[in-house]
């Protein structure tokens, strides 16, 4: 009877870590999804013809969670791991890990050179050009399809 018992507990302790497990890893996406959103609206202020102050500002917030970006996909948070209901990233982050870490680190680099361009608003409009084509190439890589 004891051993049955056990038995019960243990697969109930099993259900509740699997779903523990499913729970957390959509949390850990749904933080990263509010963190790339993020970006958008400091990418916006960053665009916006403010002051070079204000730029540099925006592009500090952004370099400095840009940094953060591998960090934001712990394995088990793509599309099709188990427990995760909605996302965009593609397992090609997992598989490639040094691909993704390099469009990362080209992000940091074209967000960096925006930054220290932020003075000559012709040279500024020039690197933020290599900013969009850095976010769009590592999206084109590791980011799948809109999902509803």
């Amino acid at each position: 009877m004891k051993s049955k018992r056990i038995v019960l507990v243990a697969a109930a302790a099993g259900v509740f870590a699997t779903a523990w497990v499913a729970f957390a890893s959509q949390a850990v996406v749904d933080k990263r999804v509010g963190g790339m959103k993020s970006l958008i609206g400091a990418m916006r202020t960053a665009s916006s013809g403010n002051e070079p102050s204000v730029a540099r500002e925006s592009l500090a917030t952004i370099i400095r969670y840009a940094k953060s970006i591998p960090e934001q996909f712990p394995k088990g948070t793509g599309t099709g791991d188990p427990g995760i209901s909605k996302t965009r990233a593609k397992q090609d982050i997992w598989l490639k890990p040094a691909a993704f870490k390099a469009e990362v680190d080209a992000f940091v680099a074209a967000l960096e050179a925006a930054s220290a361009a932020a003075d000559d608003r012709a040279a500024y409009d020039v690197a933020m050009g290599s900013v969009k084509k850095s976010c769009s190439s590592c999206h084109d890589a590791f980011r799948g399809p809109a999902i509803d």
